[in-house]
């Protein structure tokens, strides 16, 4: 009876302190990060745990987890209650989530307290005015803050495809358009919106060609990517066609959301072309070694199609269910300095919503003192160097002409987003 005593014991203390001893540090010292994958400067975390403590006399431990599209975070907040205190949701979910009631207002006053000690910084106004959820015109209260932003567009070798066949959607969807040695070495995005929205841009096409450069371009393809142009049912059923479609051609490697960037700079003959989010295609251009810049992987380069595309915002904000609120919003204030949105901006390859990070990221590179782009190592940009410089830096700092061909999502309301899921799980 002892024994048996003694091994119910030693099972209790055992699973007591598994669980990282989930019952030996209170959650206020616990701050729960849900972020995109690769998508911080993680060194960054450490960093933040120090300062937190030396202002507030407590330490904080970041329990730092990543999920892959916002698909996959939205549930575990809506249906889970995941107590997730700092969340990074993009655009259209912002929105959607702040009209369920899925977020807390931002603690202005928290926010400015960690990014004031950064001197470079001019508070709220130091943000691209597009990458925040409209505050509450009631209370005045913000939802989100801005994190990165960019554009989707097309990755592509440039030595096995032309930059005049990727200014159109064409290629991914018509046979006529895709020479024969693409197929099979197409990938598209693991996520709904991006795939149906291609394949809207695609079907759209003619018309919206005829309205490039025109002040209309960027409100036709809102109206198009949002599924706004016609008969919802009729519009959705075609898309599936035109997806089904594409896998049948044999178009397709497959769909991806990360994995396919390594593939990419191996320079293989295993994948030629690829839906890519901009930041992800500038990671790619840039040669890397031991997390440092080096150069630039010249095979590579992206260009958003003429035809339209999506610019999206990607921004921090505080669910419902967060137990650690002061804290979270430190840590965005924290995320939010020049110094940090501009390491995170250099680890990542995206574009930060930081203005002063954004700038001195540009200055930085439009001056090349470490002559990245310098590909022969004579010393000096030619000016086939120049062109490639410029197609990278516009990839990273979207220029006003492609940022007029873009527009955002928007939250399509609960009886679209469940037509578009059910799609979706049929092609996949």
């Amino acid at each position: 009876m002892k024994r048996f005593v003694a091994i119910c014991l030693s099972v209790a203390l055992a699973l007591g302190c598994c669980g990282l001893c989930a019952g030996c540090i209170p959650r206020k010292q616990i701050l729960k990060v849900y972020n995109w994958e690769n998508y911080l400067d993680e060194d960054l975390i450490p960093e933040f745990e120090t300062w937190y403590e030396e202002l507030t006399g407590d330490p904080i431990k970041v329990e730092y987890t990543t999920f892959d599209v916002n698909e996959t975070m939205y549930p575990r907040i809506s249906e889970a209650h995941v107590d997730y205190d700092v969340i990074c949701p993009s655009d259209y979910m912002a929105y959607k989530m702040k009209s369920e009631g899925l977020l807390q207002p931002i603690d202005k006053e928290a926010v400015l307290l960690a990014m004031n000690e950064d001197d470079n910084h001019a508070g709220f106004e130091d943000f691209n005015a597009f990458t925040f959820t409209e505050p509450d015109h009631e209370t005045e209260d913000m939802y989100t803050v801005g994190y990165m932003w960019g554009t989707v567009g097309l990755l592509y070798n440039n030595q096995k495809v032309s930059e005049e066949e990727v200014k159109s959607w064409d290629i991914l969807f018509d046979n006529a358009a895709t020479a024969n040695d693409m197929h099979g070495k197409v990938y598209m995005k693991d996520s709904v919106r991006e795939s149906v929205s291609t394949a809207a841009l695609y079907r759209n096409r003619e018309s919206l060609r005829q309205k490039l450069g025109q002040p209309d371009h960027s409100a036709a393809v809102k109206e198009i990517i949002n599924f706004r142009n016609g008969d919802t049912n009729e519009l959705l059923a075609d898309y599936r066609n035109l997806l089904v479609k594409q896998q049948k051609d044999g178009l397709l490697k497959g769909y991806e959301n990360d994995l396919g960037k390594q593939e990419f700079i191996s320079g293989t003959e295993s994948v030629y072309l690829g839906v890519a989010w901009s930041g992800d295609a500038v990671w790619s251009m840039f040669d890397q070694k031991d997390d440092e810049i080096v150069g630039v992987n010249s095979f590579l380069s992206f260009y958003v199609p003429d035809d339209g595309s999506n610019i999206w915002f990607d921004n921090w904000a505080v669910p419902k269910f967060a137990n650690n609120a002061y804290a979270a919003n430190l840590f965005i204030g924290y995320m939010s300095r020049t110094s940090c949105a501009l390491r995170n901006a250099e680890f990542i390859g995206y574009t930060p919503a930081v203005v002063s990070a954004f700038d001195e990221y540009r200055e930085s590179l439009d001056e090349d003192e470490d002559l990245l782009f310098d590909q022969d190592g004579d010393g000096e940009i030619d000016e086939a160097e120049q062109r490639y410089k410029d197609m990278l830096l516009d990839a990273l700092f979207p220029s006003d002409e492609t940022q007029a061909r873009c527009a955002a999502y928007v939250d399509l309301g609960p009886e679209l987003t469940e037509a578009l899921d059910i799609l979706w799980r049929g092609i996949k």
